[in-house]
């Protein structure tokens, strides 16, 4: 948690600082020097910090949503986000790379969430994986799969249709390898039936779409 502070702190000392180089007074050197300086400390902070999570050592602390998970790794993405929305970070911060960052974030405090549920405050690895546990990263992977699709097709973005997919096809692998590896007979068919039917529907969806957009170009 410690680390997650300095990382917030560090990200926003670098904000202010590219933010001052649009002050043209001939200090600008010392500025970009002093905001690439002090994001180098913030990456290394929340990269040490990610190091010493949970998973790894000690205990989540707190009650969720303001838990020592949401404190080190939420507060400097968001701290971080922020400073990309209000353009206060440098021009090769693109949109891209701002949504990859905080999609990795978002999946990695997920992950210590969900194993606080299933397994308390103690949330190390080598405490393996609960059934449920396992069930609900599945979950979580389809949701994220059918809300990225119906984003793409609202509002017609090529880029959210490419992740759609892609979310597609690893929750598909993910339910192939592991969630039916333990499965035998009607529970496995109803899994397989299940989410066959779930990736027709995503497929039609994006045909039907496809199809529209043919149309209007016509």
């Amino acid at each position: 948690m410690p680390f997650g502070l300095y990382a917030t702190v560090w990200v926003m000392l670098a904000g202010v600082q590219f933010r001052r180089t649009l002050i043209q007074d001939g200090m600008n050197k010392i500025r970009t020097t002093l905001a690439y300086g002090y994001s180098v400390l913030g990456l290394g902070a929340l990269a040490i910090g990610i190091m010493m999570s949970p998973l790894f050592f000690g205990r989540i602390r707190g009650i969720f949503p303001m838990d020592s998970v949401m404190i080190a790794y939420a507060l400097p993405a968001i701290t971080a986000y922020a400073l990309y929305h209000f353009k206060l970070l440098p021009s090769f911060i693109t949109k891209k790379i701002a949504v990859i960052f905080t999609a990795a974030i978002s999946a990695f405090i997920a992950i210590h969430e969900i194993r606080r549920f299933w397994h308390g405050p103690s949330v190390h690895l080598d405490r393996g994986v609960e059934v449920g546990e396992l069930y609900t990263y599945t979950v979580i992977l389809l949701t994220a799969t059918v809300s990225t699709i119906v984003l793409a097709i609202t509002r017609k973005n090529p880029i959210l249709r490419k992740i759609g997919m892609a979310l597609a096809a690893l929750t598909a692998a993910k339910v192939f390898l592991w969630d039916t590896a333990g499965m035998q007979g009607l529970a496995r068919a109803t899994v397989f039936i299940a989410l066959g039917l779930t990736l027709a529907g995503i497929g039609w969806l994006l045909q039907v779409s496809q199809a529209s957009e043919d149309k209007k170009q016509d």
